[in-house]
């Protein structure tokens, strides 16, 4: 069998246009590895005899075809970009080769043209242009949220100090969270759980006030650690905060698209220029700024239901031993009433699905905490303060902790 010895310029278009397949995969998030391994395969194929050239690229589109099987939808982008590189590396070391891969190349240049009319005729732009990290958007603004640079952050034993804690006291109300109760963003003496135990007399107090908080935790992993508590009784109060990590069970969110602009700043600052002229451009950098929030009417029912289970454990628990449960919906960006200018441009940094996939469930977390007499509703505890306590869509500031105190302290009963 005579090797078919391709010219460099038909090696050079079968790597470019791979490596445009690999790129569309990067950017759309999805199965690198596909890309890549087909990338070999269909490099390789041009330097085969022609019927070895067939069986590579036939593996290569195989590849694709497994991609599509094992991820379904979300790797489409990569399997026609994948299949277009697979049909054009068969043709290459044809006489007409590079005429047909030139002519796919003009195919997707005038389908890109007309996704920019589409897109222009149909959607706003996003303002990629103008975005900038949080970070760097906090500190442009006098009406937003008090930063602490280097927040004092102090442990005893495994629980968050709060400060003004009496030694002993007859009772006791227990703290279960996530970074909301934590509050790492503030000194000891700013987190709620130190705030309430200053309006229950501090120091004085019949009330000693524990911060249970930590990152990330569910309303599941609250049960799960207040079972874990070996003094519970009935002088006890077991308070869930809850709701913006229970949101977030109901939703998945890639994180791969943003990698690329983690992994390689300049790409992202040279899409973003883009965006000042291009829709396309503008919708990619949100894509890779954000990656893609995904949700479902089936996704919101087991978040709830799980979210609904882990609430009847913890009451539970807290009933077989006396103590009492008290569940706090909390309140985020999105449930303020009439958002200041700052937090209209805060969620403008942030996905409109994560919002909206947020929102969604709300009202089923609430449902499933109505049916406990002690469940309050604090989504409107923000509301009446002036300038934004909010240094994200979720955690804040010293005053914010003050009105989720307060707010919290006014509505239970301390007998």
């Amino acid at each position: 069998m005579k090797l078919t010895a391709p010219r460099s310029v038909d090696v050079a278009t079968a790597v470019v246009v791979g490596a445009l397949a690999v790129a569309v995969g990067m950017v759309c998030g999805l199965a690198i590895i596909d890309g890549v391994v087909s990338l070999v395969l269909l490099t390789a194929a041009t330097l085969t005899p022609r019927r070895v050239r067939y069986v590579v690229a036939l593996g290569a589109c195989a590849i694709v075809v497994m991609a599509l099987v094992r991820g379904g939808s979300t790797t489409l982008g990569l399997c026609v970009a994948s299949a277009s590189t697979a049909a054009a590396a068969a043709l290459v070391g044809r006489p007409r080769g590079r005429r047909i891969v030139l002519a796919n190349l003009v195919v997707l240049g005038v389908l890109l043209v007309a996704l920019e009319v589409g897109l222009r005729l149909s959607s706003a732009s996003a303002g990629s242009s103008g975005y900038q990290s949080i970070e760097l958007y906090r500190q442009g603004r006098d009406d937003g949220p008090d930063e602490v640079a280097a927040p004092i952050v102090t442990y005893d034993g495994a629980l968050r100090r709060t400060v003004d804690q009496p030694v002993t006291a007859p009772r006791r109300i227990l703290l279960f969270g996530g970074s909301t109760t934590l509050c790492a963003e503030v000194d000891d003496a700013g987190t709620w759980p130190s705030i309430l135990q200053r309006l229950l007399g501090g120091a004085a107090s019949r009330w000693r006030v524990e911060n249970h908080g930590v990152s990330a935790m569910t309303a599941a992993n609250r049960a799960e650690a207040l079972r874990s508590v070996p003094d519970l009784g009935p002088a006890d109060v077991v308070l869930f905060f809850v709701g913006v990590n229970d949101a977030g069970a109901s939703f998945t969110q890639r994180e791969n698209p943003a990698v690329v602009v983690r992994e390689i700043p300049r790409l992202g600052t040279l899409i973003q220029r883009l965006s000042e002229h291009s829709r396309i451009a503008d919708g990619v950098f949100r894509l890779l700024v954000f990656g893609g929030v995904r949700t479902s009417a089936d996704a919101r029912r087991e978040a709830v239901e799980s979210f609904r289970d882990a609430l009847a454990a913890a009451d539970a628990a807290a009933t077989a031993v006396g103590a009492r449960f008290v569940p706090v919906l909390q309140p985020h960006l999105f449930t303020r009433a009439t958002p200041s200018d700052y937090e209209q441009g805060l969620a403008a940094l942030y996905s409109p699905a994560l919002g909206d996939a947020v929102e969604a469930i709300y009202p089923g977390l609430w449902d499933a905490m109505r049916r406990y007499p002690a469940a309050i509703d604090a989504r409107a505890a923000m509301d009446g303060l002036t300038r934004s306590p909010y240094l994200d869509w979720h955690h804040v500031d010293e005053r914010g902790n003050t009105a989720i105190a307060q707010f919290v302290w006014e509505r239970l009963e301390w007998d």
